[in-house]
């Protein structure tokens, strides 16, 4: 009987495997052990938590195979939210996972295990003398015998001479979408994803010295399971890493924010990352086609590296405060976050399409450790006009570059770029991906302005002046002048801090972008919840600094 690891593990997330794509796969199987016997203690691992699947784009996929190299692995698949395995795997070189576009004929007469496909298997082969003979599975509880050679018209021909000596019938699989699983010096087995468009999953059987089980995907592992698929009909696979939410965490956490920071701050990114990744893991789908999942390992979701970048320190923050999540309402936040504000905060709705009540602009003066330093980026005139052409909006050569409205919190709401043949704009987050600046709370200077000018109020009147040729001032009484090895001066102010470049550019038609601030500014800073936790401040308190009318718990 198989064993079975976890109860209800998905709560209840309706079709979360399920879809019409099809794969299948060759493995090579061992065999030798008539009961699945998992080397570390598989049974204690708490599976009821919520689980996650993570695409892992940034370096395992794009490409037409994927290697495990891990010695003893066991396959299977969830059934109803809980983890059936279906056989032990053993290579002493590893697994390969490889696309495989041949296109199988597949027996009418199935199995009631593994096990018994693999017999039927070896039985044709001794009577019929065709090698090109395997045992497969189309999904748990579904096993065959595959014929799979390099011409449809040779298994055709194969199958009828095996009916005809055996009386077991084929026909032609109808998958859409298949993959090839090789494990080295064994048996191969193929593997056809049936009508539930599930594929196994792997798990490591053996553990390491820390008691963890891991998958080894050679440059990076991970905790645990691997699926390996070829969703939507796609010519390359991707491995996805299947997990319970706080282990995935582990790698989260030390990725997004240094392991060496405040405790508090490092709690704060637990919880946003937590509630980000609840909120957002889900599917999508075109065609029918499943995608097989919704977060990915990279900023466009959060960085997640595995096993191997997790720390000491952030595994304590995640486990400090395991399931909690900030919550509007009755709904879970998907709390974004970014490094740096450069002195204060944005609304949503002035960087994406969508006012939300928790998302609002706000002074966060507190970045005096600001993780990432004011910028300046130059950009040439023809350089805006190829941007702007990249938009879609030809505007000739670049005359003037404007910013009719700026929000509250000092970003660029409209950039207009003028040309002698027309002109064009860029409005909110588009400002700043458009042009790929690291924020868009920057100030456009152009050949002939002049950055650092500021009014100076004396005594009795309030003058122009710059600042490079001031002096300050200190709480000691100390005067001295500004330093002149500084790029741009930091004002701070009772709302916000603003930053004055020292020069303008020294040539015409070029532009500098002068910013402060790194991401798009929306939800919690990074810099700031690190200030903030050194000023003595729980992670619930900088939480709610930075999310409105929220709870968290």
């Amino acid at each position: 009987m198989a064993t079975r690891l976890g109860t209800n593990a998905y709560h209840g997330r309706k079709n979360f495997f399920r879809s019409p794509i099809w794969a299948m796969a060759a493995v090579f199987l061992w065999m030798g052990m008539a009961f699945f016997t998992l080397h570390c203690d598989v049974e204690a691992m708490d599976l009821s938590k919520y689980l996650v699947r993570i695409g892992l784009v940034s370096k395992y996929s794009g490409h037409t195979y994927e290697t495990m190299k891990n010695h003893d692995l066991v396959v299977g698949y969830w059934v109803n939210g809980t983890f059936t395995p279906v056989a032990n795997l053993y290579s002493e070189l590893g697994f390969k996972v490889a696309i495989d576009d041949v296109v199988p004929y597949v027996s009418n007469q199935s199995y009631a295990s593994l096990e018994a496909a693999q017999n039927a298997k070896k039985e044709l082969i001794a009577k019929t003398g065709y090698s090109n003979l395997y045992a497969g599975m189309r999904g748990y509880g579904d096993y065959h015998v595959y014929i799979s050679g390099s011409e449809l018209s040779t298994e055709a021909s194969e199958a009828s001479a095996i009916e005809a000596q055996t009386g077991m019938g084929f026909q032609v699989s109808t998958a859409q979408s298949r993959y090839t699983t090789r494990l080295y010096y064994t048996e191969e087995l193929i593997i056809e994803v049936g009508n539930d468009g599930q594929y196994p999953n792997f798990y490591a059987a053996s553990c390491d010295a820390a008691g963890v089980s891991v998958i080894d995907l050679g440059e990076r592992k991970y905790r645990g399971f691997m699926e390996i698929g070829r969703y939507g009909g796609s010519s390359y696979v991707t491995c996805v890493n299947v997990l319970p939410m706080e282990e995935y965490l582990y790698g989260v956490v030390p990725c997004e924010m240094s392991s060496s920071w405040e405790a508090e701050a490092l709690k704060a990114q637990a919880v946003v990352a937590r509630s980000y990744a609840y909120a957002s893991n889900d599917y999508t789908g075109s065609f029918g086609l499943h995608k097989g999942y919704a977060l990915v390992d990279t900023t466009s979701s959060q960085v997640y590296r595995g096993y191997g970048a997790e720390n000491t320190s952030t595994n304590a923050a995640v486990d400090a405060t395991a399931g909690v999540m900030v919550w509007y309402r009755t709904s879970v936040v998907k709390a974004y976050f970014y490094s740096t504000s450069g002195g204060h905060t944005e609304a949503a709705e002035n960087v994406w399409d969508v006012a939300l009540t928790y998302y609002r602009a706000m002074p966060d003066e507190t970045e005096d450790y600001a993780e990432k330093k004011p910028w300046i980026k130059s950009y040439t005139a023809q350089e805006l006009a190829r941007i702007m052409a990249d938009q879609g909006v030809n505007v000739g050569s670049v005359t003037d570059v404007s910013v009719p409205i700026r929000t509250d919190a000092g970003r660029i709401y409209q950039l207009r770029i003028r040309g002698s043949v027309g002109e064009g704009s860029l409005y909110k987050e588009k400002v700043r991906t458009a042009l790929g600046l690291p924020d868009s709370k920057a100030k456009v200077i152009a050949y002939g302005d002049v950055p650092d000018e500021v009014m100076i109020q004396g005594s009795s009147e309030a003058i122009k002046g710059r600042i490079s040729s001031s002096y300050v001032i200190s709480g000691e009484g100390e005067v001295s002048a500004f330093s002149s090895e500084l790029e741009q001066y930091v004002v701070i102010s009772k709302d916000n801090l603003t930053n004055f470049p020292k020069n303008a550019p020294s040539t015409e038609g070029t532009y500098y972008f002068a910013g402060m601030g790194y991401g798009h500014g929306v939800g919690l800073s990074q810099s700031g919840a690190r200030a903030l936790a050194r000023d003595g401040y729980d992670y619930k308190s900088i939480l709610l600094h930075y999310y409105s009318q929220v709870s968290v718990y």
